[in-house]
């Protein structure tokens, strides 16, 4: 899963963001929770860039290989443009707000605020496990690789996990990758 997420996987669809999240993210006596969170938010921004950039070029060939003069081409033209438009958009974040919405991550899943500036060292096992599920709200990849997601964690919290993912704009469905997981 982990190699699916880096990208190293030969074949696999470049234009596909993808995260993995760890049974637990490991302690550090120099991060802590924002300090986490907010670096994997900027690796998936980079991640999504770089995907963006490679949708963007294929819907550029689309784009050049239609008859400019036909009229029916010009409705796919005007589609491919909005994409593309789309895209760029989604590149032009430029990070205001980021420690906040780290913060309401980390809220979101029960990592109480108190602990947000403390070394993830010192932190319990279920605490970081909620940092790495925290990660997800500020990621929203396209693909989720999720390991042991309910280990060391509440049932309120696996439910709050549950919603999050039901409510990502990719997944279609609630059996997406646990069946999958099994048998990587």
């Amino acid at each position: 899963m982990k190699r699916i997420a880096a990208g190293k996987i030969p074949g696999f669809p470049p234009h596909i963001t993808s995260t993995f999240v760890a049974q637990e993210i490991f302690g550090s006596d120099d991060k802590t929770p924002v300090d986490i969170v907010l670096e994997k938010h900027k690796l998936m921004k980079e991640r999504t860039k770089q995907s963006n950039e490679f949708s963007i070029s294929k819907l550029e060939e689309e784009m050049d290989a239609l008859d400019m003069e036909d009229e029916e081409a010009q409705e796919q033209i005007e589609r491919i443009c909005n994409r593309i438009a789309e895209l760029e958009e989604g590149d032009s974040d430029d990070g205001d707000g980021d420690i906040s919405r780290a913060h309401e991550a980390l809220a979101f899943f029960g990592v109480p605020a108190l602990v947000f500036n403390t070394p993830t060292s010192k932190l319990s096992g279920g605490t970081r496990k909620k940092i790495a599920l925290a990660c997800i709200l500020m990621e929203m990849p396209q693909l989720l690789l999720v390991d042991e997601p309910t280990w060391k964690v509440r049932v309120s919290i696996v439910l709050s996990h549950k919603f999050v993912m039901s409510n990502m704009k990719y997944l279609r469905s609630e059996c997406f990758i646990w069946p999958l997981c099994i048998f990587i």
